[in-house]
């Protein structure tokens, strides 16, 4: 019991020195918290559209509102649509973008294989296992188990 206690103790220590984390920076940059994720969210998008290739297109297989619609690929940071703090140049900039610039992230690729199998469409998984293999994708144990499945 003891235990609990002091996890639940150091657990709440955390959040607080996180909280007072956050508003010593916001402080320090003359801000408030807000004002500090709002600049970091819109820093990331910045990033985003100087370089899409560095991030992964999440959406064509968002299972809900959790996951994020774009992800960089080395630092996992994450990116949403709707978020109350996106700024409001973003849509614009998607909407000029040309299609296919950014790649889909594995787990998109695997939930399609794994789609096509269920609906019995082999020839379409062998299909778009062969188009990740020619983008450069690097499959992943997830990959194969739909492809091994059309294969028996």
């Amino acid at each position: 019991m003891a235990e609990c206690h002091r996890l639940t103790f150091e657990s709440c220590r955390l959040r607080h020195i996180l909280t007072w984390s956050h508003r010593a920076l916001a402080t320090s940059s003359g801000g408030n918290v807000r004002a500090v994720a709002a600049g970091r969210i819109e820093k990331l998008w910045r990033q985003f559209f100087s370089d899409p290739s560095q991030w992964w297109d999440c959406r064509p297989e968002k299972v809900n509102s959790n996951y994020p619609d774009f992800k960089h690929k080395h630092t996992q940071d994450a990116l949403w649509l709707v978020h109350r703090k996106k700024p409001t140049w973003v849509r614009a900039q998607l909407a000029a973008m040309a299609p296919g610039t950014v790649q889909l992230d594995m787990f998109s690729w695997n939930r399609r294989l794994a789609r096509y199998v269920k609906a019995g469409q082999h020839e379409k998984t062998i299909e778009l296992y062969q188009e990740i293999q020619q983008k450069g994708m690097s499959p992943d144990n997830f990959t194969f188990v739909p492809v091994l499945k059309c294969m028996r």
